[in-house]
């Protein structure tokens, strides 16, 4: 009886991330007329990867690649607003905080979190994902090829520490 509730639960869990992850989508495009569909595109998945990949801890039922994965995404959070702060570069389209790219940095973080923890093969579709929002940031010209490659690597770096090979 427990086990088919914990299942109940956690299946509940990823449904309402889903549809939290769903509705957010369709209220962000419709909101969003001034932006290009790449760009649209790469602020979803700025948010729809990390989602993903907490709700894969989640089917996997592994706990402590959760913890894992939330002590590399609130590193990668505090060390990209951080220097973002710090650096104060300007962004091409004339914008504040370019350095480095946090949409870049929370999708590399999620995808190398998939990589070392379960694998390539798990990890491909977040690779791409991750690689489509740093075109899409320099395509809208809101990063530099140099901002987009800085928050790829913080993003690797801040998660490959506590992530361990399931």
């Amino acid at each position: 009886m427990q086990i088919g509730s914990l299942m109940f639960a956690k299946g509940i869990t990823c449904l309402t991330l889903f549809l939290l992850l769903f509705f957010f989508s369709i209220s962000h495009t419709l909101y969003s007329k001034s932006k290009t569909n790449i760009e649209l595109i790469g602020d979803i998945l700025q948010i729809a990867t990390p989602i993903a990949t907490l709700a894969l801890t989640y089917q996997r039922d592994d706990s402590e690649g959760r913890r894992s994965f939330l002590k590399g995404f609130t590193t990668n959070f505090i060390l990209t607003h951080m220097l973002k702060r710090l650096i104060d570069k300007r962004r091409p389209d004339g914008g504040y905080y370019s350095f480095p790219s946090g949409h870049t940095s929370a999708t590399f973080q999620s995808a190398t979190f998939i990589h070392r923890r379960y694998g390539l093969n798990d990890a491909y579709l977040a690779y791409l994902s991750a690689i489509f929002v740093g075109y899409s940031r320099v395509y809208a010209k809101k990063h530099y090829v140099s901002d987009v490659v800085a928050g790829a690597s913080l993003g690797s770096i801040s998660t490959i520490y506590f992530t361990k090979r399931f």
